[in-house]
């Protein structure tokens, strides 16, 4: 029996169990903000406030179709980006399509978006424009992809998820946070910020030389070339001037290498004014450009999911009282025992998003029950989710915690996207 992640927002439904309701479902609401547990100051502003203000300019009545295959992300993107009828104001319609070419069948109501922002995010993390540690990568300068221009791509795809519910990237280091949201000229670059390893042990060896030296040739020789394309050369007079030396360099060599791949990637992050507002709020985006210590717990994840209950007393309510109790057991479990099923799948299987996207999410996610029988007669043993208004469907045959956990632990790992794994 194949596992459904349920078809999201479908126009045609296999399954008879969900219903959705549509026109709900289309309203482009203000979004329902969550805490990030980021205190701001009153001088600062804060990042929902900041991103739904740069959402009203959002045209809900005109799309941007992207027809996308999962195997072929970025080039899709980008496509879809260069189409003549692309406009970043317009609402985002997403379809994905199967290796073989055919449609998931999915209307975008928003889980297909969020999914493929989600997606975009990840890809440009694990691409080749940036390198440098997961948590901190700085621009890595390619030839071929200043020609296709990937760069600005690159910028306006983390402004348009951004102001369109997706996630930020939170990979990028906060010394190239710091020069998008002000200028390089003055950001300071440590040696060790460095990501090549020869470069950076060689210009180590400039900050740890402390004696006068007459003959400096081997000290210097590993990084001639790259002294002269910085113009870091200058007459040794002191220790100092070695850290100068190696500074210089360092800078240069994150900053000045890279420089026409920086300004493109900033040309794109101009997209829906999202450039102007990290410098008028660096300490706002901060924490969803660069990486943030905010693990998803069984906690949050329960104040996220709100369920929908029968009343007190009916048999249907009795039954959803120990669903809970396996689902309020589960989402412990994978806080506390880490396995191939994490929170953060969890979260993607439910809503299309590993994080609460920094927009929020437009209608409350909720936890709702599998009591109808489908199609077959039978009811389904396993979950179903629909990611556009954020619906978990938890499955109501298993009174045995084991078969509930495994049931869900399954679902989670063997569906990819919408309609069957």
């Amino acid at each position: 029996m194949p596992v459904s992640r349920v078809v999201d927002c479908p126009s045609e439904w296999q399954y008879a169990a969900l219903f959705v309701d549509e026109e709900l479902s289309e309203s482009f609401e203000d979004p329902i903000p969550l805490s990030t547990g980021i205190e701001t100051s009153h001088h600062e502003r804060d990042i929902g406030d900041i991103l739904c203000e740069l959402a009203s300019q959002i045209d809900t009545e005109n799309v941007s179709l992207f027809n996308i295959s999962r195997n072929h992300l970025w080039e899709g993107a980008k496509r879809g980006f260069k189409k003549k009828t692309f406009l970043p104001c317009k609402r985002l319609s997403v379809k994905f399509m199967d290796n073989t070419g055919v449609s998931e069948g999915a209307v975008d109501l928003g889980g297909p978006r969020r999914e493929f922002l989600t997606m975009l995010m990840e890809s440009l993390h694990q691409g080749s424009l940036f390198v440098g540690p997961d948590h901190a990568k700085f621009l890595n300068y390619i030839s071929g992809l200043m020609v296709s221009d990937d760069y600005f791509y690159a910028g306006m795809t983390i402004a348009t998820s951004l102001v369109h519910g997706g996630p930020g990237p939170q990979f990028l280091s906060p010394v190239l946070f710091e020069a998008l949201s002000s200028t390089p000229e003055p950001t300071f670059v440590a040696v060790q910020d460095i990501p090549d390893m020869d470069i950076r042990n060689n210009l180590e060896k400039l900050l740890t030389y402390q004696e006068e030296h007459s003959n400096t040739a081997n000290l210097f020789e590993p990084i001639q070339t790259l002294m002269q394309l910085a113009g870091t050369h200058k007459v040794i007079r002191n220790a100092d001037d070695y850290r100068k030396i190696a500074e210089g360099t360092a800078h240069w060599y994150i900053f000045g290498r890279t420089q026409a791949a920086f300004e493109r990637l900033k040309e794109g992050l101009k997209t829906l004014g999202v450039l102007d507002a990290m410098t008028k709020y660096p300490n706002a985006f901060k924490h969803v450009i660069c990486y943030t210590e905010d693990t998803l717990t069984a906690k949050t994840f329960d104040n996220i999911f709100h369920p929908v209950l029968h009343p007190l007393g009916s048999n249907k309510r009795g039954t959803e009282n120990l669903v809970l109790s396996h689902w309020k057991d589960f989402i412990q479990e994978l806080q506390d025992e880490p396995s191939d099923v994490t929170l953060m799948s969890l979260l993607f299987f439910s809503t299309g998003c590993r994080t609460v996207p920094p927009l929020g999410f437009r209608t409350e996610p909720t936890v709702d029950f599998l009591h109808d029988a489908e199609d077959n007669g039978e009811k389904s043993r396993f979950p179903k989710a629909n990611t556009c208004n954020c619906t978990l469907f938890l499955p109501t045959v298993h009174e045995v915690y084991e078969e509930f956990t495994e049931a869900m632990r399954y679902a989670v790992l063997n569906c990819q996207g919408f309609g069957f794994a």
